[in-house]
C-alpha cells in the first residue's frame, strides 16, 4: 500500500511464495509478477520497467529454500538497476539448517525487512513483528498506515516481552526440535519410492511432489471417499504458492514425527489407491 501508488504499479514475487502474498495483491487491486530465481539470475523479466518492488521469504515458505550469497547479489543488481524495493521477509530466520545470510547485511537503501515472533518463537497467535529499512520516505509512508491501527492486547505483549528475555534458548530449543523431525521425516521420505520431495534448508516444511494430476482433487477425494481403518487426510495443495504447479502438496514439521510419518503413510497408500481409480 505504502509503495504503489498508482494502478499500473507491480510487485514482483519470485515463485514459490507465500499464498497470502497473492491474495493481498488481489484484494490491495495491485498487479503482481511471479518468477523464479533463476529468471532474475538469467535476467528474464518481463514487464519489470513497472515493478516497483521485489517481494519474497528468505527462508522461504513453502519450500524451504535459502538464497545464497550469489542470489542474493543478483537481487540487488536487478533492484538497484529499476531502482526497485526489496522486501525480505524473514520470519523463518532462526529456523535455518545450513548458513542464512539476511538481506539487512547489504548497504542499498531500498531494502525492507519484514520479521515476526510468530515463526522464530513458535507463537503463530501473537501478531507481533517489525519493519525495518533505511529509507526514511518509506517509512513517512508507512507512518499513514500504522499510525490508523489499533494495537495488540497487552496480553500478547507482555508473553512476548518474557520470551525477548529467553530468546536464545527458544531458538535453540525450537532448532533442535526442527533438526531431529526433519531428519526423520528426511529418512522416511528417502525409504520410499512413491513422492517426490525437496530438502529444506529453513523454515518449517517440506514440498512433496505427488504422481497425480492435480492436488486440489486429490485432496477433495481424500475427505469425502478414502478412508484406512477409518482414517484419512487434511491436505494443503500448494497450487497457491505458485502460478502453474499444481502436483505438490506443503508439509508442516510442527507434529511430533510420529504423527507425520503415520500420515506419509497414509498419504502413499492414498496415492496408489487414487491412480489405480483414475486409471480405470
Amino acid at each position: 500500500m505504502s509503495i504503489c501508488q498508482n494502478k499500473n504499479d507491480k510487485i514482483l514475487l519470485i515463485e514459490p511464495f507465500f499464498s497470502d502474498y497473492k491474495l493481498y495483491c488481489e484484494i490491495l487491486n495491485i498487479n503482481y509478477i511471479s518468477i523464479g530465481i533463476n529468471d532474475i539470475m538469467n535476467k528474464r523479466i518481463k514487464g519489470i520497467k513497472k515493478c516497483k518492488a521485489i517481494l519474497f521469504s528468505n527462508p522461504n515458505n513453502p519450500s524451504g529454500y535459502v538464497f545464497n550469497e550469489i542470489e542474493m547479489q543478483s537481487i540487488i543488481a536487478l533492484a538497484n538497476r529499476y531502482g526497485l524495493y526489496i522486501i525480505s521477509d524473514e520470519v523463518y530466520s532462526e529456523i535455518t539448517y545450513d548458513s542464512f545470510i539476511s538481506f539487512a547485511k547489504y548497504d542499498y537503501k531500498k531494502i525492507i525487512i519484514v520479521d515476526s515472533v510468530s515463526k522464530k518463537f513458535n507463537n503463530c497467535g501473537a501478531r507481533i513483528g517489525c519493519i525495518i529499512t533505511k529509507d526514511s520516505n518509506f517509512i513517512n509512508n508507512l507512518a499513514t498506515i500504522y499510525d490508523s491501527r489499533i494495537s495488540i492486547s497487552n496480553t500478547e505483549q507482555i508473553a512476548v516481552y518474557s520470551m525477548f528475555n529467553n530468546m536464545r534458548q527458544i531458538f535453540k530449543k525450537n532448532m533442535l526440535l526442527y533438526c531431529d523431525r526433519r531428519k526423520k521425516v528426511l529418512s522416511f521420505l528417502e525409504r520410499q519410492n512413491i513422492i517426490e520431495y525437496e530438502i529444506p534448508k529453513g523454515g518449517v516444511f517440506f514440498v512433496l511432489i505427488l504422481p497425480i494430476k492435480n492436488t486440489e482433487l486429490f485432496a477433495n477425494w481424500l475427505l469425502n471417499e478414502y478412508r484406512r481403518n477409518n482414517e484419512t487426510l487434511a491436505i494443503l495443495p500448494a497450487n497457491d504458492f505458485y502460478n502453474d504447479e499444481v502436483n505438490k502438496i506443503r508439509l508442516p514439521l510442527t507434529n511430533n514425527d510420529e504423527y507425520i510419518i503415520h500420515g506419509l503413510n497414509i498419504l502413499i497408500d492414498a496415492i496408489r489407491e487414487y491412480r489405480e481409480e483414475e486409471a480405470k
